[in-house]
């Protein structure tokens, strides 16, 4: 599952080693580092898992450095040029790269080349203008996918040459200290988390990313405390899982406004993923959810895609807020302008020309962001005007909050100027609680949009929605098409859609033109049409002489009818070589009806395909928009918008190939460019409440909720539940067979005490356990439960295990099957596990002799 874990920390300067230590570890290679008294890194032995290593680098810098042990050698040099003081003598040595282990969708979610994609945007994402190279490795372990990204702290100049490290560039520091201590960082999680669920939506993939808990555990930044034990980690881990569990059921208000984290409304299928994590009974996850959308104080809501069930879920109080800030913003009663440019400095010098237009005798401008730094080159620009600064928080936060910025000045008064400099950086529910309060003291507000954040689809979108009413003017002559697709990713719907109109891209009222041509277009479709579509087309084509005739190849699962020249797009990963992974597309270069296979060429690179190992594959004369993402460029696109989920995915595709793109809005969708504007901007997952359609719970279903439902689920006895150790290192599966039966919970708190470590004869317990095994489920189980104790080191730059229960082997059903048998042996005594203490000798009673064919 897709989960928003980042941990970064700098990799120093030490006496043993460097980055090229880390690169080569990361990069599963051989590299020397620059000191000659220091041994060779080899950790070639671990090449098993690697799976992509790359180089990034700034425009322009030279071709030498895409090499990871060039790079490497030029930064651990260009610091030890720095040295000065001996390092052994140094109490903070100087640091090197910012290291960031990256949790990745797993390779049952997104392919090799999505997983990259996701990994290349995530590390770029902090760096913003500066030209940094960037170093990253995948790695594609047993249990989870991870990328290692090393950001190096030296911009990189054209001629090769590194400069002077950046200041501050990922994170703040305090000043006016003695002992100088960060105040702000980059928000990793909160990265990972965007960047995902934006990459999902513009595939039109229907993933989401794991929620947070409503309350999340502790997590240590350094070493551990020596006064922290395994015991208190189990504890604490074993008492927030309660609580949660406690929230889910009594109060959905609360834990949906906590999942929620600013946005307007969360997608249902995170909250089934949020009681999947802490409710082990599948039924009583559905009771669970079902209950939360019967709430009086839940509002379900539906993009009007089904008729049944809705997609996203909101508080009545979020709903009210959401609803009353888009009010004001459609009907602009009060004065609020916002600015959009494709950098920051673009804004920056846009808001300060209408200060300097503006009155200069009230109050002087108060500039808020979400953070103090967002505000400062602003501040620095209208320094003569003596504004005063401050964060959202001082207005809207907590009363510690509050009361710090009524000592700095930072309140609302009637006609001062209110200054957002980065309005993209806000949530919507703080924006929206901001604009009400300007309309209640008659504040002005400014809001400033940075295009190049790409933020506003996922979140963010009162901030985008501000913007996009001014319609910002598009600079043709500079950018081209290229501007449109930033404005769609940056949620500028209404100016992108205009400027499609204009490009004449934008067909309505007709249906799709899937004529074939000399050009061969790809047809980019709903996917429960693709099969529809694709015949059609590739039938025509071999009438009218565009492809040759139809070659026909058994297969297990039927015959297949292929033409050379004719594309081909994967499905999957069974049956295709290592050069070839799931939803890319290739070309049929050779076809042997007679011998059953197909070569095929993708990027340069001819692949055999044999039919009789049954390949993912498919003909691509139909195509999905995430497929329609692997096409060469210059290809022909006609799309097809039919799907209200992915208007805007549609939009972008045709954006990035407008030259060779044409779309067709279905009449359901839209018959106007307004139309499509509005249709746009509910595919988005970040559209407010007020964009989208209430969905009641059908009476019927919550009736039969209703009946199931526990009105007093305190009076359940629990209590022997609850000392039950909860399962570590697998996925739910692993974990709802456990829970499945009284049996199979006792097999596993035996198997617990067996051979976990307090068990003084865990060493021979261990061993033989392993032995009687059926599964190879059932020793990943003891192993994880042998080791449970064990704290791993928190400063290793491999990927911590504590997160192999949130990325999780995918097991067989045969295998949990097996493990589930094995449950069910080890309360047998006959079958030997030995868990049970023995019968006493007073239970033991000899059966009777039988003394006639009739005895009983």
């Amino acid at each position: 599952m897709a989960i928003p874990y980042v941990r970064a920390k700098p990799i120093s300067l030490t006496v043993t080693g460097g980055v090229t230590q880390n690169f080569a570890y990361s990069g599963r290679t051989i590299m020397m580092d620059p000191r000659p008294e220091i041994a060779a890194f080899d950790y070639s032995a671990l090449r098993e898992d690697l799976a992509h290593v790359e180089v990034l680098l700034p425009p322009d810098a030279p071709a030498m450095y895409l090499d990871p042990a060039a790079l490497a050698y030029a930064l651990d040099v260009k610091e030890i040029q720095k040295v000065r003081t001996p390092l052994s003598q140094r109490e903070r040595l100087p640091q090197i790269v910012m290291s960031a282990v990256i949790a990745l969708p797993s390779a049952f979610e997104v392919s090799g080349d999505e997983a990259l994609t996701i990994a290349r945007r995530i590390a770029r994402y902090p760096c913003g203008s500066h030209r940094v190279p960037i170093h990253i490795a995948i790695h594609n372990a047993l249990i989870n996918r991870h990328a290692h990204a090393d950001i190096a702290l030296r911009p990189m100049a054209p001629d090769g040459s590194l400069g002077l490290k950046i200041p501050d560039f990922l994170v703040r520091f305090r000043v006016n200290r003695t002992d100088p201590d960060p105040v702000e960082g980059t928000g990793w999680p909160d990265i990972s988390w965007e960047i995902q669920e934006t990459f999902f939506a513009e595939r039109a993939i229907d993933l989401v990313v794991d929620p947070c808990a409503p309350v999340p555990e502790h997590h240590f930044d350094g070493d551990i405390p020596d006064h922290i034990t395994a015991q208190w980690i189990r504890d604490q881990r074993l008492a927030l899982r309660h609580v949660n569990v406690r929230m889910i059921k009594t109060s959905p208000t609360h834990s949906i406004e906590k999942i929620a984290r600013g946005r307007s409304a969360v997608r249902l299928a995170e909250l089934h993923r949020l009681c999947a994590r802490f409710i082990d009974n599948e039924q009583d996850r559905h009771v669970q959810v079902e209950r939360m959308l019967a709430d009086q104080n839940i509002v379900p809501l539906s993009d009007g895609t089904e008729a049944g069930m809705p997609r996203y879920v909101t508080t009545r109080r979020l709903a009210r807020i959401i609803e009353r800030a888009c009010g004001l913003i459609d009907r602009g009663e009060r004065a609020m302008i916002a600015v959009s440019g494709s950098d920051h400095d673009a804004v920056v010098r846009q808001l300060a020309n209408i200060q300097a237009a503006g009155d200069q005798q009230h109050e002087p401008p108060l500039i808020l962001g979400r953070t103090l730094s967002d505000c400062a080159p602003l501040a620095n620009i209208l320094r003569g005007r003596n504004p005063v600064v401050g964060t959202l928080d001082m207005i809207l936060g907590k009363p510690p909050k509050r009361a710090r910025g009524r000592w700095r000045r930072v309140n609302l008064k009637v006609e001062r100027d209110i200054i957002v400099p980065h309005a993209e950086l806000i949530d919507d529910q703080r924006l929206a609680r901001l604009i009400l309060a300007a309309d209640r003291t008659g504040s002005k507000l400014l809001f400033g949009h940075d295009q190049s954040r790409e933020s506003g689809i996922v979140r963010s979108f009162l901030a985008a929605h501000i913007a996009d009413l001014q319609r910002p003017q598009l600079s043709r002559d500079h950018e081209g098409p290229q501007a449109i697709e930033r404005l769609l990713r940056s949620g500028l719907v209404r100016s992108a859609v205009e400027a499609l109109a204009d490009l004449k891209v934008l067909h309505f009222g007709a249906g799709p033109d899937f004529d074939v041509g000399s050009e061969l277009p790809f047809a980019v479709v709903d996917g429960s049409r693709i099969e529809e579509v694709g015949d059609a087309i590739r039938t025509g084509r071999v009438r009218a002489g565009l492809v040759e005739e139809m070659d026909t190849l058994a297969g297990p699962r039927g015959e297949v009818k292929l033409s050379l020249g004719e594309w081909v797009v994967t499905t999957g990963t069974r049956g295709l070589p290592e050069t070839l992974d799931a939803h890319q597309l290739a070309q049929i270069v050779a076809i042997d009806s007679s011998a059953n296979w197909i070569n095929v060429v993708r990027r340069g690179i001819v692949a055999r395909l044999d039919f009789g190992n049954d390949p993912a594959i498919r003909p691509a004369a139909a195509i999905s928009i995430r497929a329609a993402r692997d096409a060469p460029r210059g290809s022909n696109f006609v799309i097809e918008l039919a799907d209200p989920r992915h208007v805007w995915a549609g939009l972008l595709l045709a954006a990035n190939r407008i030259e060779h793109a044409q779309i067709y809005v279905d009449p359901s969708i839209a018959r106007t460019h307004i139309d499509l504007v509005d249709a746009a901007r509910r595919s988005l997952p970040a559209a407010p409440p007020s964009h989208r359609t209430l969905r009641p719970v059908n009476d019927v279903v919550v009736n039969n909720m209703l009946d199931d439902f526990d009105p007093f689920p305190e009076l359940q006895a629990a209590e022997p539940e609850q000392a039950l150790p909860p399962p570590v290192g697998f996925n739910e599966d692993v974990r709802h067979r456990i829970m499945k039966s009284r049996q199979t919970r006792l097999a596993y708190r035996l198997l617990h005490e067996h051979v976990s470590p307090q068990n003084a004869d865990r060493h021979q317990n261990v061993p033989r356990s392993l032995g009687l095994c059926s599964s190879e489920l059932t020793q990943g189980v003891i192993l994880a439960l042998a080791e449970q104790d064990e704290i791993s080191d928190f400063d290793d730059t491999d990927f911590p295990l504590e997160l192999a229960e949130l990325e999780p082997r995918h097991w067989s059903a045969w295998e949990l099957y097996k493990f589930e048998l094995d449950l069910n042996l080890m309360t047998v005594r006959a079958a030997g596990w030995g868990l049970l203490p023995p019968l006493a000798p007073d239970r033991y009673r000899p059966r009777a002799a039988i003394d006639g064919p009739n005895e009983p």
